[in-house]
């Protein structure tokens, strides 16, 4: 299995047998926040390794020693200054995510750290969620003041009312054993364990019939890829309310 780093504008394999590539999230703080020019070349890496006929599965991680994704990087939200702007953070937001459910190809999260906002919803898009025991996840949207539309959208699916609402509006955190009762992981593993468990199930769903699996993804991920074009005009809207009035 080789790492590349979203930094690079090819996705390449470099031992083609493992048919398998990690693809790193590539922020700039410890915790990972990723601004537009990050989520930009995440979508184009995903694109090129969904093109890539010796690529079977992908591996969606945080660089070694830093979080998962702590979420979108708030000094995007702080250069906003019209409707366009609000428009593009939004697309840029959307784009990725859609590339994520898109993809043909299985897609594996190995989380550790934070895995908050952006990171959360990223990690929820992927086809099998795997985390160390030290991660924390976490909507914290509405204490930044920038709400938390699309994230409400895709968390709904996976658990209750109550505890969507628990950790929307009262932004509360959990740990990685919580996670996975609340069905948010697949999985908690020790941190040593992170990479192993996330290849073994990238090599498992490689394995299966690559036509076979991406026909069913696309049924699998057709309703939330329609529900989050739905949700986009409403969403677009609030955010360009939030931003006119100084909540940035």
């Amino acid at each position: 299995m080789e790492t590349i780093s979203f930094t690079e504008n090819l996705v390449h394999v470099e031992h083609p047998s493992s048919k398998v590539v990690q693809l790193t999230l590539d922020g700039s703080t410890p915790a990972n926040y990723l601004d537009m020019n990050a989520r930009l070349k995440t979508v184009r890496a995903i694109e090129a390794a969904s093109r890539d006929p010796a690529i079977a599965s992908l591996i969606l991680s945080g660089p070694p020693g830093a979080s998962f994704c702590g979420g979108g990087d708030i000094r995007d939200v702080c250069r906003i200054r019209c409707e366009a702007d609000v428009d593009a953070w939004l697309d840029s937001v959307i784009a990725l995510y859609l590339a994520l459910l898109n993809c043909p190809k299985p897609i594996v999260a190995a989380t550790q750290g934070d895995v908050k906002g952006q990171g959360l919803q990223l990690a929820l898009l992927c086809d099998v969620r795997v985390a160390a025991y030290g991660a924390q996840f976490g909507e914290p949207e509405l204490t930044q003041g920038v709400g938390c539309a699309v994230g409400a959208t895709i968390l709904r699916h996976f658990v209750s009312y109550g505890v969507a609402t628990e950790m929307i509006y009262g932004c509360r955190e959990i740990g990685a054993i919580s996670a996975m009762q609340y069905n948010l992981i697949t999985s908690a593993v020790r941190d040593q364990d992170l990479t192993s468990t996330a290849l073994h199930w990238a090599q498992r769903l490689a394995g299966y019939s690559p036509q076979a699996f991406a026909h069913t993804k696309s049924i699998v991920a057709r309703n939330m890829i329609e529900e989050l074009k739905s949700c986009l005009p409403a969403a677009r809207q609030m955010y360009r309310e939030l931003f006119a009035a100084g909540l940035k």
